[in-house]
């Protein structure tokens, strides 16, 4: 293409020439309605030079592209890297202080010089993604002076608990409709977690909370009994055993996640050192929780971990 375009410099010229009178009688023609008939010519001469500098300006940020990138020279360096150790890391990271967190949307609840438009978008903001520590917050609130403020709280709790026995109910059913034991093992499983929702999050009421708890254990024992390596299971019948008192079987259950599952440390053994603390075995308690680094990352347990630990 370059030899011939060498060979036949004219040729090209003229070519380039008729390409851009083409492109500008094109451009008119399909802006004629548009624009008034003394602007033709403006709207030809932009396309014709438009057309005509293309060609020369594609050569000329072609040309310097192709410099640049031929004289450019890029800097590696090989690092031998076999492991990385992230456990010191953690006293590096700068602390850092929530400004709006839930304990500003408490302070704010409390305070009853706070119109209730903003009471009420505070609760709007913890319903996204309750958990019990934002229910609680919720609650107080129907302590609130303003009518408002209590119905919004009110309504938020009633559709969480609405939402949970309507699932339970749906369950039930497809429960008792099931044929296959492998769906009856998955519906058991999510019932009995249900069911512990309604106890865990105060959602039930004091004479109903017996009634919810023996059917998460019915469930639980009956997942148990179908599939014994369902850890997740074995958490939930250590959290029921500790509800009912029954500490002997909460420490079992526990203590076979952390047998079966070592990655499940960090979650159950929180539990573990309570029950240990109860019986005044603080050696078991204060090996339960500094052995493990990754129970430093939970916000709630750091400063017990320091406590054990003997740091400040």
């Amino acid at each position: 293409m370059l030899e011939w375009i060498r060979a036949n410099p004219l040729l090209t010229f003229e070519w380039i020439l008729f390409y851009a009178f083409f492109s500008a009688v094109l451009g008119m023609f399909i802006l004629a309605r548009v624009y008034k008939k003394k602007e033709y010519w403006k709207i030809g001469f932009f396309f014709f030079t438009l057309s005509v500098a293309i060609p020369f300006a594609g050569l000329i940020i072609t040309g310097w592209l192709s410099i640049y990138l031929r004289t450019r020279r890029l800097r590696y360096q090989n690092l031998e890297v076999e492991s990385i150790d992230l456990e010191p890391l953690y006293l590096s990271f700068s602390k850092t202080e929530r400004i709006f967190g839930e304990g500003a949307v408490q302070v704010l609840l409390h305070n009853d010089k706070i119109p209730a438009e903003k009471k009420i978008k505070a609760l709007a903001a913890l319903q996204s993604d309750p958990n019990r520590y934002r229910l609680n917050i919720i609650k107080q609130a129907l302590g609130d002076r303003q009518d408002e403020v209590r119905l919004f709280a009110f309504s938020i709790i009633d559709k969480f608990e609405k939402r949970l026995n309507v699932k339970i109910q749906q369950l039930l059913k497809k429960f008792e409709e099931s044929e296959s034991e492998d769906k009856k093992v998955l519906i058991a499983r999510d019932l009995a977690t249900h069911y512990w929702d309604l106890v865990y999050f105060e959602l039930s009421d004091p004479a109903l909370q017996s009634f919810f708890i023996r059917e998460a254990k019915r469930f639980t024992e009956y997942v148990l009994e179908k599939n014994f390596k369902d850890m997740p299971m074995h958490v939930l019948a250590g959290k029921i055993a500790l509800k009912e008192g029954d500490v002997e079987k909460a420490e079992r259950e526990f203590a076979t996640v952390l047998e079966t599952n070592a990655r499940r440390y960090d979650f159950v053994a929180p539990y573990l050192a309570e029950i240990f603390y109860d019986r005044h075995n603080y050696a078991a308690t204060k090996a339960l929780m500094t052995n493990n680094a990754r129970l430093r990352y939970q916000q709630q347990l750091y400063p017990l971990i320091l406590l054990w630990a003997g740091e400040s």
